[in-house]
């Protein structure tokens, strides 16, 4: 017993030093800190195998007009020369891959010097050795065959080989990691941490630790940005400001605007889990220390959104919070003068022409959720077909008065009749259960300039209240699916979220069916396809659609983050 416990000592005295060198370091270490903007594949293969193993994207690849890339001589070209690699090197591709590159890829930047570094950790730094003497030859073997008088030059740095074309491109082994750079300071500065143990390199910055913690669980690739130094940029710095002055960009994307305002860095990540990918990009401050305009964007508890409404054929629905009232109430702290001047001047101005009630009041008067919903049109109310088939879509408005509904109602109803003198519309109430639609429709016995596909018969544009919520639709069909959505709804389905939007692949692919004629033709006439073959490329594509289940997108501000997710739901659940 004891002669094999000598024995086994001895072995793992052998073995663990080997397992502890055969541990790839991070190639981080190899970045000199700070760095302008950096982004990291965590493992190339794994990221091969999420795209390519997955099943939608096989099916892409059979696509006709896809596969017929693949008989390109470009391609085959790339094939012959990943196979001589294979051979010379003897592995297979995706072996080659893991071996060469298995530790990670990194792309980072200095702005200020333009320059850019490329590390690519390899698990086997013998095989890579054998890669860089390899890819040396073929280099050298194509420039004399295109006749280019540029040589790859070597020269020693600090006892490192280092590799030289031209003036921008300058490469280096440094043990187990390949180093590319555009600027030669800048891949001596890499060498240097190679050669001194990594101090002062990205892997130890403090602020490493805090992009991560934003990040998605496990991710393929991610990346950071360092705002504060895009900040130094002029056109950035002025960009900023006039956004943040804009009116449209205010009510649209002003509390982002505000955040990137502050915000230290942005970081994005990309993970995977089965056949579902999430991606998320994030920003280090969030409702803490906002200006003014967070009142219009925040709500005051957890109820940030109501929930989504799915009406039949629904392609994508979108539910956000944005109180129009506290932005009345906050309008001299969160405009210009000069702007909360001319807002103060229009809200007189309308007030008389609405009987008192003027912008302010309406704003007031309306509540703090709103939702959209765009849909595939099903039956139309129209004999005459439009050449061209549009989406339907519909507006979802809380109301915190019902007088907001009255409001609405005569600005609308005055619309309408300016269009009825203009275009002979007419209106119709529409009854629908216990709810009336107020609904405008086109005349088929005309023609109109200007509309010679028909685009008008694309709508009956109709509107009525539902409870607490007023609904505007452009067409009576949509209007109907939603009152009935909206007398089934129930209070569950609500999120902290400030804004989401969901996009169903099946909606997507009815819609490409509505318009399958115009696709059709455009096809045969841009690619010069026969009928049958264009019919068959376009089956292929909505089929492909229909399996792409659901992209799900969420805004939420915390109170010290921002993030933006996006979900890939492919597998059914």
């Amino acid at each position: 017993m004891r002669i094999h416990g000598a024995a086994l000592a001895a072995l793992l005295c052998a073995v663990l030093p080997r397992m502890v060198r055969s541990e790839t370091p991070d190639p981080l270490r190899l970045v000199p800190a700070p760095a302008d903007a950096i982004a990291k594949v965590e493992s190339p293969r794994a990221l091969y195998d999420a795209i390519y193993q997955q099943e939608i994207f096989q099916d892409f690849l059979k696509i006709d007009a896809v596969a017929a890339f693949y008989d390109t001589a470009k391609f085959r070209q790339l094939i012959q020369f990943i196979a001589y690699f294979e051979k010379e090197l003897g592995h297979k591709r995706l072996d080659l891959l893991d071996r060469l590159a298995g530790g990670g890829a990194i792309l980072a930047a200095k702005f200020d010097k333009k320059a850019v570094l490329v590390v690519v950790a390899a698990k086997d730094e013998e095989l890579l050795k054998r890669f860089v003497v390899l890819s040396r030859k073929v280099i050298d073997q194509e420039l004399a065959r295109q006749d280019i008088k540029e040589k790859v030059h070597s020269q020693p740095y600090r006892g490192v080989e280092t590799m030289h074309l031209a003036k921008a491109f300058h490469a280096a082994r440094a043990g187990s990691a390949l180093l590319f750079s555009n600027d030669e300071n800048m891949l001596h500065k890499a060498l240097d941490l190679h050669l001194d143990g990594g101090k002062n390199s990205v892997a130890d910055a403090p602020s490493l630790a805090g992009v991560k913690s934003h990040l998605p669980e496990q991710p393929l690739i991610w990346g950071a940005l360092d705002l504060e130094q895009i900040r130094k940029i002029p056109e950035v710095k002025n960009s900023l400001t006039t956004l943040g002055l804009d009116p449209i960009t205010m009510f649209s994307i002003g509390g982002l605007v505000d955040i990137i305002k502050r915000a230290p860095f942005v970081c994005a990540g990309l993970s995977r889990s089965g056949n579902n990918f999430h991606a998320r990009i994030a920003l280090s401050r969030g409702r803490e220390g906002m200006a003014p305009l967070a009142a219009m964007f925040l709500p005051d508890d957890e109820h940030g959104t109501l929930a989504l409404l799915q009406p039949p054929r629904c392609l994508s629905s979108t539910s956000y919070f944005l109180d129009l009232g506290k932005f009345w109430e906050n309008r001299h702290k969160i405009l210009t003068p000069e702007q909360a001047k001319s807002m103060d001047k229009f809200e007189a101005q309308t007030g008389k022409y609405l009987k008192g009630v003027g912008l302010g009041a309406i704003l007031q008067q309306s509540g703090k959720y709103q939702r959209v919903i765009v849909a595939t049109p099903g039956k139309s109310a129209y004999k005459i077909k439009p050449t061209v088939v549009t989406g339907s879509f519909g507006v979802v408005l809380d109301m915190r008065s019902p007088d907001f509904a009255n409001s609405m109602g005569k600005i609308l109803r005055g619309t309408a009749l300016v269009a009825g003198f203009q275009y002979g519309v007419k209106m119709v109430e529409e009854k629908h259960g216990a709810h009336t639609l107020v609904t405008y429709y086109f005349p088929e016995n005309g023609k109109y300039d200007g509309d010679e596909n028909n685009l008008r018969f694309n709508f009956s544009p109709c509107f009525t209240s539902v409870g607490n919520q007023f609904v505007i639709s452009s067409t009576l069909e949509l209007g109907k699916d939603l009152v009935d959505c909206l007398a089934k709804e129930t209070k569950e389905g609500t999120s902290p979220a400030t804004q989401r939007t969901h996009v169903y692949g099946t909606g997507v692919a009815a819609n490409l069916r509505a318009s399958e004629d115009l696709l059709v033709a455009q096809a045969i006439l841009n690619q010069a396809l026969p009928a049958a073959e264009a019919k068959k490329q376009f089956e292929e594509l909505v089929r492909l659609v229909e399996r792409l289940g659901q992209v799900q997108f969420e805004t939420r501000y915390r109170a010290h983050d921002f993030h933006f997710d996006i979900r890939w739901q492919y597998d059914k659940k």
